[in-house]
């Protein structure tokens, strides 16, 4: 319901994932045999896999619009997710209500919420954070172990298509899974052959397959540009965030990892209960019986200790790689509440059930205290005003013209800047095989003459701006704030639209200057 009330304008890497989905959905249709080529070089720094798993959701696109369509991916991988942890946690826990508790930790996770209406890769990334769970709880029981083995490299080629970051997530499972199996595949048992010839053993080696050959395919070209752009985001203090020093970051990410997990209020009310049922477990004593539920509880603990701490040793202060690191809380929660009474699942699941309904309530619009509420969520912007002025750039600078040329987009903000109208090209033109493409004047840029250099080497047809100190044209009032901050990434903005105003190759399109904006035609060549 909200993805299909909102009508936000997509900032920055969303509007990448969508434009590269879009794409590759339009070269399927036009130009199947370049469709190929067009999967291995997409995005090249980035790993492609939610935009391959969006384009298939494109059909949908022609009922409900391209955007909310590619969304639907994400809300699948979600459900994915919630699926899986149930079926982990119902095989590890006592009951179902335990499995239900952990279950619901997922789903109402505050930036598991968030990450529903936004498209990025995180959501296919914690997928597969959820299935090696999966196959590490199934490690050890009697179920052929030959499609669990078989499902490992499938696992890891899936991760690795989600996010270059994945084995920080995924490593620990793995592993503890290869542990676990390798001494039941050695043994010579009678049903080995039976297992190797099982449907589900020969089903999961194709779908292993698929998404091994996939990632060698998309990473032997791609590998180099994505090492160097995981090191630039681990490393830019500029951009990305701070060193603070390891123990003062480290308490950092300890708080993002809370927030992302649990509204304030129900975090510390669940930790309660989530002691008291440990608690209760060491003061019962007995035996211990539950070897698998202490391999899984470990690994999660241990996985969760170095995503935190890895983070902490790197400036990047991103929350959102936390939500990978949730199903390890939610099945830490699902065990603790497990093979104690039950009421203490009943109350972690009273505890989970209204944070979920606060969380749904904060993003539909409904006023609640700070302490019950997570910052990025917010309600759907029912206004396309702005998408609408976007589109009418699009119109005026993607044409048959300027097809297969790139537009400069004279700034960056997350609702105006070249991946959000490249994406609106893609989408205006979705199914057509003419290609419009944008770029800025240079990545945070700061010195205005080698931003020039770089307009005038790329030749534009068109320099679409914000049209800066034009008392006539104005941004909207809530736009107005972000446009006057001369940020990291808009230091030569306003220089450079002086520049282009003034240069006699330039003339403003007619029309064009409306809603704050400006384009400006080139009149010949730059060069």
């Amino acid at each position: 319901m909200w993805i299909a009330l909102d009508h936000t304008v997509w900032p920055w890497d969303q509007a990448w994932y969508g434009e590269v989905s879009l794409d590759l959905w339009t070269t399927l249709l036009n130009a199947p045999r370049d469709w190929p080529d067009a999967m291995t070089s997409a995005f090249g720094s980035k790993a492609p896999g939610t935009a391959w798993l969006g384009q298939f959701f494109l059909p949908l696109g022609w009922l409900i619009g391209d955007r909310h369509a590619l969304l639907v991916s994400i809300v699948v991988c979600q459900i994915g997710s919630l699926a899986l942890v149930f079926a982990l946690s119902r095989r590890l826990a006592t009951g179902s209500t335990p499995a239900l508790a952990g279950t619901l930790v997922l789903g109402a996770a505050p930036l598991f919420v968030w990450t529903t209406h936004e498209y990025i890769t995180e959501a296919l990334q914690t997928l597969t954070v959820a299935w090696s769970l999966l196959l590490l709880t199934i490690a050890g029981r009697t179920w052929n172990p030959l499609a669990i083995a078989a499902q490992v490299p499938g696992v890891v080629g899936v991760a690795m298509l989600a996010k270059f970051s994945s084995p920080l997530y995924i490593g620990l499972p793995v592993a503890a899974t290869v542990v676990l199996l390798v001494p039941r595949i050695l043994e010579r048992t009678t049903a080995r052959s039976t297992h190797l010839r099982a449907p589900s053993t020969i089903l999961a080696a194709a779908v292993s397959a698929i998404a091994v050959v996939g990632a060698v395919l998309w990473y032997a070209p791609n590998l180099d540009t994505a090492l160097e752009h995981a090191r630039i985001a681990r490393s830019d203090t500029g951009l990305y965030g701070s060193e603070r020093g390891l123990w003062e970051e480290l308490g950092e990410w300890v708080d993002r990892l809370g927030d992302a997990s649990f509204l304030p209020a129900v975090g510390v009310a669940l930790a309660v209960v989530v002691a008291a049922a440990v608690a209760f477990k060491l003061v019962r004593g007995g035996p211990i019986r539950a070897t698998r539920r202490l391999v899984v509880a470990a690994v999660c603990v241990t996985q969760l200790v170095l995503v935190v701490v890895t983070f902490a040793t790197q400036p990047n202060e991103e929350a959102r790689f936390l939500l990978p690191a949730v199903p390890f809380v939610a099945v830490v929660v699902a065990l603790a509440v497990s093979g104690v009474p039950r009421t203490f699942a009943l109350t972690a699941v009273a505890l989970v059930s209204a944070e979920l309904i606060l969380v749904t309530l904060q993003v539909f619009g409904a006023n609640q205290p700070r302490y019950l509420t997570y910052y990025r969520l917010v309600e759907p912007n029912r206004d396309g005003t702005l998408q609408r002025e976007l589109e009418r750039l699009v119109d005026v600078s993607c044409t048959d013209e300027s097809a297969g040329r790139i537009t400069i987009v004279g700034a960056e903000h997350p609702w105006f800047n070249a991946n959000t109208l490249a994406l609106t090209a893609s989408d205006r033109n979705s199914g057509v095989a003419r290609k419009c493409y944008y770029t800025g004047v240079g990545y945070a840029e700061a010195d205005a003459d080698r931003a020039w250099e770089r307009i005038v080497h790329l030749d534009p047809p068109y320099y679409v701006a914000i049209d800066y100190g034009a008392p006539d044209n104005r941004l909207a009032p809530e736009l107005r704030p972000s446009a006057a901050r001369a940020d990291a990434f808009n230091r030569v903005s306003r220089a450079l639209v002086e520049r282009v105003r003034q240069d006699p190759r330039f003339a403003v399109v007619p029309g064009s200057r409306r809603a704050g904006f400006v384009i400006f035609e080139s009149e010949g060549t730059l060069r």
